[in-house]
């Protein structure tokens, strides 16, 4: 399996998981750590970007620097306005991450829209079993 880019894991490491320290008992960097693990073990099953699904992890919960409601789309916004991003992603995969951390919430009341969904969905993708309660 590819590995993740390491310039992209330390970006990430030293800009985005900070963030997470501020927030809720269940929503420290330690989510975000076990998230980012358990979406990586996805990409040894899936024909995926690591750098992607990595990506989709780290951010996932930032919009709770917002408000718990609706962190998920506040998470899509962020990463679409981060511009580093662009150095490892293009717009299109930029848009994929966003829809992923988008998708992540239980309450989504549709299916995902790409197979980068799964590994930060907290509910089974359709007929996959793949899904988990993470986030």
């Amino acid at each position: 399996m590819k590995q993740v880019d390491p310039e992209l894991r330390a970006y990430i490491t030293e800009n985005i998981l900070p963030r997470y320290d501020a927030f809720d008992k269940g929503h420290r960097r330690d989510h975000a750590e076990t998230v980012i693990a358990q979406a990586l073990a996805f990409c040894e099953f899936y024909d995926v970007d690591p750098d992607m699904v990595y990506a989709a992890a780290a951010y996932h919960d930032t919009g709770l620097s917002e408000d718990r409601s609706t962190h998920h789309i506040v998470s899509a916004r962020i990463i679409r306005a981060d511009r580093n991003l662009r150095k490892w992603f293009s717009e299109g995969q930029i848009d994929i991450i966003a829809d992923a951390a988008e998708d992540h919430r239980a309450s989504s009341d549709h299916e995902p829209r790409t197979i980068y969904d799964g590994p930060v969905r907290t509910r089974p993708l359709s007929g996959t079993g793949q899904g988990r309660p993470l986030a």
